[in-house]
């Protein structure tokens, strides 16, 4: 399979705790992560959501452990057609990787395009204001080999205007990305990525409160708040409240007394006491099916 690490593959290597790992893949990330799970589970891992976040293909992957008590963030980087809002074609990055510390990186000069296309997209005119002498010790010949060679025009534009000293110049992406993104943010309206529990039972707000706190600790939002009682009210809340954390990577744990048919949550848990690490067990290895990796 092939892989390299984007940054931070000394920290990694080197056993220093991270949060997120930024990877570039050699293919679609679900099928990376589909031959990956059987090693990721031998690690004590769960893969629990995947949001495609790109249109050229990347997508975020998030791993719980059993108990869904901590978590890691693998951004994989997946764009062979440069479709994606960066404009770098991922195989190029491969193919000129160079061996790290344990694990194959993306070259110093590849790198740095990288890294000034990523900033440049968030903005962050301070990050791209120490990239450039760090550009100067690469040395400019070879920036400009790496742009040529993996960068389409307006991404190869951007990169020169920050060497040049135009860190606020306006980050801009091809036509053909505008049209694959408003596709894949259609699909997303139909696929959300996030889950819904409702626990059900009574006294069950500090169970849900708790789970809630426990997997905010690693998914991008998680909250929990009580099912309204009356059909009517209970979906225009699923909608105002529920629907917002469901198109995101993230759990929302409701509670009722009653179980209802409509609207359902992905996981409907009536077991009471049974204490927060087992149902959490529950609600990861839940997450984990649904992705239908094995």
């Amino acid at each position: 399979m092939e892989f390299a690490l984007i940054h931070g593959e000394e920290r990694l290597a080197g056993g220093d705790p991270v949060s997120d790992v930024d990877l570039v893949v050699g293919q679609a990330p679900r099928n990376f992560l589909r031959q990956s799970v059987g090693i990721i589970r031998s690690a004590g891992l769960r893969p629990v959501c995947i949001t495609d976040y790109d249109a050229g293909g990347s997508a975020t992957a998030l791993l719980a452990t059993d108990d869904g008590s901590d978590g890691v963030q693998l951004d994989l980087y997946f764009d062979p057609r440069a479709r994606g809002r960066y404009g770098l074609r991922t195989g190029v990055l491969l193919e000129k990787a160079v061996g790290g510390r344990r694990w194959p990186v993306v070259a110093p000069a590849d790198q740095l395009v990288y890294l000034i296309r990523k900033r440049q997209w968030k903005g962050d005119t301070e990050e791209l204001r120490h990239l450039i002498p760090r550009a100067e010790s690469i040395g400019r010949h070879r920036i400009e080999a790496a742009v040529a060679r993996s960068a389409i025009p307006v991404a190869a534009y951007g990169v020169r205007r920050v060497l040049d000293g135009q860190i606020h110049a306006p980050f801009r992406t091809s036509m053909r990305h505008w049209i694959a993104e408003s596709r894949r943010r259609a699909g997303r309206l139909r696929r959300p990525v996030g889950f819904w529990v409702e626990l059900i039972g009574p006294e069950r707000r500090p169970d849900a409160h708790h789970l809630a706190t426990r997997f905010g600790r690693y998914l991008q939002i998680a909250r929990s708040a009580p099912r309204p009682l009356g059909r009517l009210e209970a979906a225009l809340w699923s909608l105002r409240i529920v629907a917002p954390v469901r198109f995101r990577p993230g759990i929302f744990v409701s509670y009722s007394t009653v179980e209802s048919s409509w609207p359902r949550a992905d996981l409907v848990l009536s077991d009471a006491g049974e204490g927060t690490a087992p149902t959490a067990r529950r609600i990861v290895a839940a997450m984990e099916q649904r992705l239908r990796l094995r």
